[in-house]
């Protein structure tokens, strides 16, 4: 238990030491000495560890400083330091990393082939191949934008690699450490954006001063799947309070759905004869508290509603009720973040539909579409959606969600491999709760930031506990 506590203290502390001095040379410091312990490790034979430490100290550094300030012209953590160019000095210990795990286990074992990380894994290879090889051939004759081919190309390679290390180095005693301390630096993120606010580190956003907080808030919530899973019920607890103020308080339009599809497996879980035995008080407890949530939605949204402090959450939780207006009021009665989503799936599948070959296996990295129906026109400025080049040349490679990216880049067949790998962590769910990372990871996020990417593949291999037990044998 004092483990579990002192563990928690330093994750938070971690945390909060980068999003303070994130974009801050004086990060330097703690980087620097952070990448001197994984090579310690490393140096020292003992392979699991460095891997551990290298994801702990990729995880824990942000890569935004915060949410009007999306583009930083320098971040110096662990992460995010370069080391020439936009090659950051992690990404050159991911390569050591992975060439040291290959020299030392060159075979993946059978057992490791039969586990759902490591379909994943395959999952990664196959749309960041296809993508590699369409985008290659549209940049030798189709005009492709080699700035779209680079950034996608970047987050998949940067994706694969960690999944490969994760992969030849996977063993029962790794998975259940990062299994246990996954929980523990989930839980951290949103107290760590708690304790900054309350010691006077805030940011102003929307004309209110708001919190700090890393990408890893982003994946908090499916904790609340983890009170039908785990014994630390004080650390869940103490965790999801803060998630649930920061929500309040910096919120968006995935953050809603996320929300609500984990909310509704949830309510699956609390209802499952099994996890109702095992945990009577909670269940109970828990199916007491939504009920009383939905039936005062009302009187919430009416508060929020009618204070200016959430002028923010108003926005977004408009934006996010507005998709639903296309159904039956059309496009234009969907707000402008949703619109251009919903406008660039259209123009997308409307270029598919014509080429039986994107159509199935997408334009690939650096490809683009064109507004064949004036979506845009509407826009005095599309340059907060896309790039300037982009605009410009009215061919657009940039997207905005997985689900019009991932048509758009890998086809319908990398949609199909997307929601098929979705479909069996949700599955797994009633075993390791961590595999509900799949929704902001894969489902959400992907392709859109590498700091998901690498939290997204962390978590869903901290997730192999249990799942596999009756699949493979106890690996060393």
């Amino acid at each position: 238990m004092k483990n579990q506590w002192l563990n928690l203290l330093i994750y938070t502390l971690l945390i909060s030491i980068n999003l303070i001095l994130n974009a801050s040379s004086t990060n330097l410091i703690v980087s620097i000495l952070q990448y001197i312990i994984v090579f310690y490790y490393l140096l020292k034979k003992d392979l699991k560890r460095a891997v551990f430490l290298h994801f702990l100290f990729l995880v824990t550094s942000p890569s935004l400083l915060g949410f009007d300030d999306l583009e930083i012209k320098l971040s110096y953590n662990y992460a995010k330091m370069k080391l020439y160019g936009n090659f950051s000095f992690s990404l050159l210990v991911s390569f050591l990393l992975f060439i040291v795990s290959y020299i030392k286990r060159p075979v993946i074992p059978d057992q490791v082939k039969v586990t759902l990380f490591y379909k994943l894994y395959e999952f990664i290879f196959i749309i960041g191949s296809i993508g590699f090889v369409f985008g290659i051939f549209g940049l030798a004759f189709l005009s492709y934008y080699i700035e779209g081919f680079i950034g996608y190309f970047s987050y998949i390679f940067v994706v694969f690699i960690n999944a490969s290390i994760l992969i030849y180095n996977y063993s029962d005693k790794l998975i259940k450490k990062f299994y246990q301390n996954s929980i523990l630096i989930l839980a951290a993120s949103p107290i760590a954006s708690i304790l900054l606010f309350t010691l006077g580190f805030s940011r102003e956003h929307y004309g209110q001063d708001s919190f700090y907080s890393s990408e890893l808030s982003f994946f908090s919530v499916i904790l609340l799947a983890g009170l039908f899973h785990e014994k630390k019920i004080a650390t869940l607890i103490l965790s999801l309070t803060c998630f649930f103020t920061v929500l309040l308080m910096a919120i968006s339009g995935k953050a809603i759905f996320l929300f609500f599809i984990v909310l509704t497996v949830c309510i699956f879980l609390s209802n499952d004869s099994q996890i109702k035995k095992k945990y009577k008080i909670r269940t109970e407890i828990f199916t007491g508290v939504v009920i009383i949530f939905f039936l005062l939605s009302s009187v919430f949204l009416t508060y929020i509603y009618s204070n200016d402090k959430y002028i923010f959450l108003q926005t977004k939780i408009y934006q996010f009720t507005s998709m639903f207006n296309v159904f039956y009021d059309g496009l234009d009665s969907v707000a402008n973040s949703p619109y251009v989503r919903l406008a660039s799936l259209t123009n997308i599948m409307y270029e598919h539909i014509q080429n039986p070959i994107t159509f199935i296996f997408g334009n690939g990295y650096g490809g683009y579409y064109e507004d064949h129906f004036n979506f845009f026109s509407i826009f005095e400025s599309l340059e907060y959606a896309f790039p300037d080049e982009s605009v410009k040349d009215g061919k657009f490679y940039y997207g905005h969600d997985t689900l019009v990216t991932v048509p758009f880049l890998n086809g319908l067949l990398g949609l199909f491999l997307l929601l098929s790998i979705v479909f069996k962590y949700i599955k797994a769910v009633k075993k390791n709760f961590l595999s509900l990372a799949c929704i902001p990871f894969l489902l959400l996020a992907f392709y859109f930031n590498t700091q998901f990417g690498i939290i997204g593949v962390m978590l869903l291999f901290a997730s192999e506990w249990r799942i596999n037990a009756e699949k493979q044998n106890s690996l060393s």
